[in-house]
């Protein structure tokens, strides 16, 4: 008897179905953190954080469930589009770094003393970073290590966000063309961070303000991300960009005096702006409507 051919499988609402389970365990979570009053700084607040940014994974497994490796681009085989997303961020978080200098009140410190005088209410004094007179700079240091844990330990916890982002969402949403699905991934990938940023994720000072501002930076950053994704034909590529903006983002505040959370770095208003300036380059020279026509 012969076999019957095998149809591809069609996942019927797979997109809002996602959206829907990543939305309500993720922000039960936090609902769970809130209610117990515990920080994210906490010990809980770690684990939560870590936990909701693995989510997505475990809500695309269950959805694709065994035809996962059909639906989604996964490979690890490294070609133009991983170098990109290796050095792309790391422009990015320079460009950010040289735009916020612009800005009045905020000057370059090697000595780093807005970091020390930040440190030294938590730490001890012999804890504090001290600043050779002659040899590498602490900042060095520090740049190297954090590019290197965001391009290994963070892209790997980041593959789990991006399995869903740049990785379901893409896939099911790519009728829509380039950019309208990337904006659209951008502002639901915002949405769902919303309530870690109220919990005081990256803008602690500024938690309200933090929420606009983490919507307008991944409604930015999403086409980015997803020309690297489409570029290299893999999500690993997102990761690994997700990871080496993270590793870079914090590192590059360093030397800088003066200035706020919401003002300062790839995170803060010059940031928005050099992403912006990067969709126009995005837009006007490698002009992608589609994931046959992506390439630079």
């Amino acid at each position: 008897m012969a076999k019957k051919k095998r149809r591809p499988v069609k996942k019927r609402y797979a997109a809002q179905n996602y959206l829907f389970i990543s939305y309500v365990l993720c922000w039960s979570i936090v609902g769970l953190l809130y209610l117990f009053e515990q920080p994210l700084q906490s010990t809980a607040g770690f684990g939560a954080s870590v936990l909701y940014m693995i989510i997505p994974a475990g809500v695309v497994l269950f959805i694709y469930n065994k035809q996962i490796l059909e639906r989604l681009e996964l490979a690890l085989y490294f070609n133009g589009g991983f170098a990109w997303a290796f050095f792309l961020p790391l422009f990015l978080v320079a460009a950010a770094f040289g735009a916020t200098l612009l800005w009045p009140g905020v000057e370059f410190s090697w000595g780093m003393e807005d970091l020390i005088a930040r440190l030294a209410q938590h730490l001890p004094p012999d804890q504090l970073p001290q600043i050779p007179a002659e040899g590498l700079h602490p900042f060095w240091g520090a740049l190297i290590q954090g590019v290197v844990m965001g391009a290994t330990i963070s892209a790997f916890f980041a593959f789990g966000e991006e399995l869903g982002w740049r990785g379901l969402l893409v896939k099911e949403w790519e009728k829509l063309g380039f950019w309208r699905s990337a904006y659209q991934i951008g502002f639901v990938w915002g949405l769902w961070y919303a309530p870690l940023v109220l919990m005081g994720h990256n803008y602690p000072q500024n938690p309200l303000a933090g929420v606009f501002m983490t919507l307008v930076w991944c409604v930015l950053l999403s086409p980015l991300m997803q020309w690297v994704r489409l570029r290299a034909k893999s999500v690993a590529a997102a990761a690994l960009f997700h990871g080496v903006i993270n590793g870079a983002a914090g590192v590059s505040l360093m030397p800088l005096k003066g200035g706020g959370e919401l003002i300062s770095g790839i995170l803060g208003l010059p940031g928005l702006g050099v992403l912006a300036f990067a969709n126009l380059f995005l837009f006007l020279l490698v002009r992608p409507t589609n994931p046959q026509t992506v390439k630079l």
